[in-house]
């Protein structure tokens, strides 16, 4: 000061807090770099993975809907059979039984639940993909309900035969004739035609037809919701995933 060097050092200091910043600005930079590199290659991983399990679950969905639409088609045409006053009681009898398969979607979300409950789903930078994803588990929660409800139906149906049919293999040419000697009593086939006439034309046994008839109608709609949220999914995932030069060759 004594010297009047005040304004020398001054701007000395001033470059030094200069450097200093300038320094702290491109370590921030650098490591928001290789942050938001690093988060990039997370996000690429799960996308391919929920790709993947997607897929699956759509696989498994197409394969259950054929089964339920068939077997909806079954019951549709055996309802209208038996409560057709026109049609004799011997061709009621006669009529095909619909099938009840009890077989579920079983679907697999095991990376999309992982992300959710870790939070990495917010590395998926798509707004409208993480919005889907993020309600999907509520689609799911609904199906699994009207599932539910199907199997109910039919465990109702079944409760009401039991007091008046014989449950189980009866006719010639089922699995029963295939078992080692005869696992069922020989004289059960003949009983059949008398036992179905008990129930053929019940009030009842239609509405349970009915309801089951119904339940699948339900799970069928319910499918096709689902159905259309993964095409919007699949197209998302798509579209990030040709962006990052990946390309699963899907038809």
């Amino acid at each position: 000061m004594e010297k009047n060097k005040t304004g020398k050092y001054l701007k000395y200091a001033i470059g030094e807090i200069i450097l200093v910043v300038i320094g702290i600005l491109i370590a921030l930079s650098i490591n928001n770099w290789n942050e938001n590199r690093k988060n990039h290659k997370l996000e690429t991983q799960a996308l391919i993975n929920l790709k993947v399990e997607f897929n699956e679950n759509q696989r498994r969905l197409e394969s259950l809907i054929k089964i339920k639409q068939k077997q909806e088609n079954e019951g549709r045409a055996f309802l209208e059979i038996i409560t057709n006053d026109s049609i004799p009681l011997s061709q009621k009898i006669n009529a095909n039984t619909p099938r009840q398969y009890l077989g579920t979607w079983s679907a697999t979300n095991a990376v999309l639940n992982s992300l959710l409950s870790t939070g990495e789903i917010t590395n998926i930078k798509n707004d409208s993909l993480k919005f889907l994803l993020t309600n999907w588990s509520v689609k799911v929660a609904r199906f699994k309900d009207v599932e539910n409800r199907h199997s109910n139906a039919i465990n109702e149906k079944n409760a009401y035969l039991r007091t008046r049919v014989y449950i189980g293999i009866t006719k010639p040419g089922d699995h029963g004739d295939k078992w080692p000697g005869k696992y069922f009593p020989n004289n059960i086939a003949s009983k059949i035609d008398s036992q179905k006439a008990r129930y053929i034309n019940d009030i009842q046994y239609y509405n349970l037809t009915n309801h089951i008839i119904s339940r699948l109608y339900i799970q069928l709609m319910t499918a096709k919701e689902i159905q259309d949220d993964y095409k919007k999914i699949s197209r998302l995932l798509n579209l990030e995933l040709k962006n990052r030069k990946i390309d699963f060759n899907e038809k």
